[in-house]
């Protein structure tokens, strides 16, 4: 009997193991789903997509769910929904973050920045850096290839073509090297799109044709039909209207046999254009209405596929049923087999039990630890806030008063001795003097700071810029955040000693004649930018005692990560700090 049971708890734990790996396989398997099929079944892949990720959060396996999440964001932005695209790309980018996943992360923060190009360049910008960051830091060379291809796009709306093409030239050149004989003709599009920008037609044409000859040895059609499309926008710019006109057929003839949605949408686009160019009005109306028509008829395929499937997982689910009921029945007739479904059920009803009551223990010493903790908590701040409190006493009343009187004194020796050849060094000493008190005032002011918000540093900045404007270049500072800003008193003393540090740097070594400081609003944290005119310098040669170090460093102690990029023509010190 003992035997029986052991064997029957293997059992059991033995199919719960494999079930667990089947489920995940897949959920992974369903997250695979290329993007030639994302595109071309856009409501699809959102049901799709949407369903696994409940899946994948309801199991538990997070992984999984964060990748549901990156493909639903893109599925969305394909679909126009760009509000719903965000917030599916924020919760994947949460969750690649708390699991540690760097391959992950860069993917996802890259193609958020790439679907955000058209609504916020500054933001995609700052999330693709972020990808691209990540990818190259770790040598995720074949994630790479792609993010310099969607960084080459940014560049190019940006109209930086020579940007565009470094990125684009990078990441065939990467592609060449890895032999992605798939990915190369993707990027001597893009290289041949630039040199049609740029009118140099022939370069444009002998891209695609290099193109061409990868195109022609892929199995599907996606690829010549792409080409294609690429084509038409070469002759269009070319005001070959004839030739584009044909190039744009055959893409839709292609993307119609193959069911390439969005190309088929953007060939009758295109051609409802060319011919209004040409003045064939009857011919341009009938593409405008095989427009019209094809995203109708596009909308009624996706909700009949999705009542076939609702029928076809209906009619599975029926048979499954019936093959479990004679199941049963052929087990009933077995005892043995009987005793170990009952042994196994009151085993599945005891280990829940357990796993319940377990549950709800963690569950009690998880709360009684979590507010054990938060007490302890608070009593170390209230400690550290009787100890900050002592010790700004301290300095306020013993070294504040100590050089209150020396600067007074000197004072007085000055007023006296006017006409002393020491007077001179004595007016630099107590100018020293007056610029040390108040430094310390400022430290003083940020020991006493408790947790305050983003009104109090403006006031600091506002301060220290109206007392450097009477000496130095012209220094500005705009406020765009539009709101308000909690923030910890570790925030406050960082934000300012980096501004402090920034101007410095830019008056010290780099010879600045403008300074500029502007505080801008990001997703859940406050950026930060500081930029200036000066003669820059090489950011990875940067020599030790610049500052830069004490700027990266305030910026890791404040929650925050900080960029910086320098040229000939200036310096712009980038800080982003997490906020409530």
């Amino acid at each position: 009997m003992k035997n029986l049971f052991l064997t029957a708890f293997l059992f059991f734990s033995i199919s719960m193991l494999i079930r667990g790996q089947a489920y995940k396989a897949k959920i992974d398997s369903v997250n695979s789903i290329s993007y030639d099929y994302i595109v071309s079944n856009i409501y699809k892949a959102i049901d799709i997509f949407n369903l696994n990720a409940l899946e994948a959060e309801r199991s538990g396996y997070k992984l999984g769910a964060a990748r549901s999440y990156s493909q639903l964001g893109k599925a969305f932005y394909l679909n126009g929904k760009y509000d719903a695209s965000a917030l599916n790309y924020i919760k994947s980018i949460s969750l690649f973050e708390e699991l540690n996943d760097g391959r992950g992360l860069a993917e996802a923060c890259g193609e958020f920045g790439y679907q955000l190009k058209r609504r916020d360049m500054v933001k995609a910008n700052l999330f693709m850096r972020r990808g691209l960051h990540l990818a190259e830091k770790n040598s995720y060379d074949s994630l790479l290839v792609a993010l310099y291809d969607n960084y080459g796009v940014l560049k190019e709306m940006e109209n930086k073509l020579d940007s565009a093409v470094y990125f684009y030239s990078k990441s065939l050149s990467s592609k060449q090297e890895m032999n992605d004989v798939i990915g190369i003709p993707y990027s001597l599009n893009k290289l041949a799109g630039v040199e049609a920008i740029r009118s140099n037609f022939a370069s444009a044409l002998n891209y695609l044709k290099s193109s061409d000859v990868y195109r022609k040895k892929e199995e599907g059609d996606f690829g010549r039909a792409e080409n294609y499309a690429a084509y038409g926008d070469v002759y269009k710019r070319m005001n070959l209207i004839d030739s584009a006109i044909i190039n744009f057929k055959r893409c839709l003839s292609l993307s119609g046999k193959n069911g390439i949605n969005f190309l088929i949408r953007y060939s009758y686009e295109q051609l409802t254009d060319l011919y209004n160019t040409k003045g064939d009005y009857r011919e341009a109306y009938k593409n405008l209405e095989m427009l019209s028509l094809h995203k109708d008829s596009v909308l009624n395929k996706e909700v009949s596929l999705n009542i076939a499937q609702l029928e076809l997982n209906y009619e599975s689910e029926k048979k499954d049923r019936d093959i479990a009921v004679a199941k049963l029945e052929l087990s009933q007739k077995t005892s043995l087999l009987y005793l170990l479904a009952a042994l196994a059920a009151v085993l599945g009803t005891v280990s829940f039990a357990t796993y319940k009551y377990q549950k709800k223990k963690r569950e009690k010493e998880r709360i009684e630890l979590e507010y054990s903790g938060k007490l302890k908590s608070a009593e170390m701040e209230k400690k550290m806030g009787d100890e900050k409190l002592r010790i700004s006493r301290e300095l306020h009343d013993n070294i504040g008063s100590q050089l209150t009187f020396v600067i007074s004194s000197m004072d007085n020796i000055i007023y006296a001795e006017r006409n002393n050849p020491l007077t001179e060094k004595l007016k630099s000493l107590a100018l020293f003097s007056r610029e040390t008190l108040g430094e310390l005032r400022n430290t003083i002011w940020a020991i006493r700071r408790e947790d305050g918000d983003l009104s109090q540093i403006i006031n600091k900045v506002n301060e220290l810029i109206l007392k450097l404007n009477l000496t130095t270049p012209k220094i500005s500072f705009n406020d765009k955040t539009a709101q308000q800003y909690k923030l910890t008193s570790i925030q406050l003393l960082n934000i300012y000693r980096i501004i402090q540090e920034a101007i410095q740097n830019a008056l010290k070594h780099a010879g600045a004649s403008e300074i500029s400081i502007e505080f801008k609003p990001g997703i859940d944290e406050l950026i930060v930018a500081i930029k200036d005119n000066g003669k820059g310098f090489d950011v990875n040669g940067a020599y030790e005692g610049s500052g830069l170090d004490n700027i990266k460093h305030r910026c890791d102690e404040a929650s925050g990560w900080s960029e910086i990029e320098s040229g000939p023509g200036g310096t712009l010190i980038t800080c982003a700090f997490k906020v409530k």
